[in-house]
């Protein structure tokens, strides 16, 4: 919510927000009038400790998580549904128990204690921690650029930078 509101006012000229978070921003009436553009796309994956429980089993996947938790980070600005990846769970038929945190140090604390599960994209720098795994899920999330409908020049200049670097590729 802080993005949007520096985005009213005039704060910032651009930010970077996932195509999921807009339509939620969009659905509860806080999404400005702007442009979007969708960018890119990442790789939805589970994020895991090593000390997880489920490192004993052979071929882990998101079914083997089926019994933890998945720890979440609070947002009372969205709803719960896209917070909490319900699309996702609802095509494999079962509903996780979940924690909700207040900050991304939580998560991590959580996640490198073997609490739990996260899911995030492939692209977030826990993925690369020595002691944190990652599975695939599959599932994207698309990455779009939000800018005000009278941007600035700069705003302009980065539409075109990101557009030639990344246009439709998934990273």
């Amino acid at each position: 919510m802080q993005l949007i509101e520096g985005m009213n006012s005039r704060q910032y000229d651009a930010i970077l927000l996932f195509r999921a978070t807009i339509d939620g921003f969009c659905h509860i009436g806080v999404m400005p009038d702007a442009e979007i553009e969708e960018l890119f796309t990442v790789e939805k994956c589970v994020v895991y400790s090593d000390k997880n429980d489920v490192c004993t089993q052979g071929n882990v996947t998101l079914d083997s998580f089926r019994e933890q938790t998945l720890l979440v980070l609070k947002n009372d600005q969205l709803p719960n549904s896209i917070v909490t990846n319900d699309e996702l769970f609802q095509h494999i038929g079962w509903r996780p128990k979940i924690q909700m945190l207040p900050n991304a140090d939580s998560i991590c604390m959580g996640l490198l204690a073997g609490t739990g599960y996260a899911i995030t994209d492939d692209s977030a720098r826990i993925v690369h921690y020595n002691s944190i795994r990652h599975i695939p899920l599959g599932k994207e999330h698309t990455v779009c650029l939000v800018t005000p409908k009278s941007a600035s020049h700069g705003a302009d200049i980065l539409r075109e930078y990101l557009q030639s670097r990344y246009r439709n590729e998934t990273i």
